[in-house]
């Protein structure tokens, strides 16, 4: 069975079992990475995009499937405008089903050693980690409520860091300013993987 749910907008985080996968939906002509002439929205959206294991991302007219941003196989096409094809729009080829078939049917490696375990989930700690502090920045303006990752941001800095001072940036963003490899959000930092990985 295969489920999905909005995330952010256009997002679409999908799910079969364990399994999750995500679908990236565009205005027609915008086309995909690789083919396109991305604006300052799309390059930064495609930087977090591009952490994940299993993205389908399509413009209407053209498909494709990148796997931590690889693309997978050719990029498919559909004959026709689906602005105003109709029931006359059709894939060009063969590709098409393809995409479709390997984003649906994707299936994780398992990890074998600890090497592949930090790659497996360097990405998406460093996705996880920039979307919280960009959460806790959008509470501080008002932007979000309740403010959920604010609160629980001052109770880790209460139990963890008493008397700790912030400069205003790192308060505002729940990173102490003062060894900052210690807060709970630098755990998620790919990088601090990397350097712990001979555990």
């Amino acid at each position: 069975m295969f489920g999905a749910v909005a995330v952010g907008g256009p997002i679409l985080a999908g799910f079969t079992g364990a399994r999750v996968a995500y679908v990236e939906l565009k205005a027609p002509g915008r086309g995909v990475p690789t083919v396109w002439t991305p604006n300052k929205h799309e390059k930064t959206q495609w930087e977090k995009l591009r952490l994940l294991p299993n993205v389908l991302y399509t413009d209407g007219a053209l498909w494709a499937v990148f796997r931590d941003g690889e693309l997978v196989g050719q990029i498919a096409r559909l004959n026709g405008d689906i602005r105003k094809a109709s029931d006359k729009l059709a894939p060009l080829d063969g590709e098409f089903a393809r995409v479709l078939s390997d984003f649906l049917l994707w299936k994780p490696n398992s990890p074998r050693n600890i090497h592949q375990l930090v790659r497996a989930v360097a990405g998406l700690c460093k996705l996880l980690r920039s979307e919280v502090i960009e959460t806790i920045g959008r509470e501080h303006r008002g932007e979000e409520k309740p403010k959920i990752f604010t609160k629980l941001s001052a109770d880790w800095r209460k139990l963890l860091f008493t008397g700790l001072t912030y400069e205003d940036r790192g308060a505002a963003q729940g990173v102490p300013s003062v060894r900052p490899q210690s807060s709970p959000l630098a755990l998620l930092s790919p990088g601090r993987l990397h350097r712990r990985s001979s555990w």
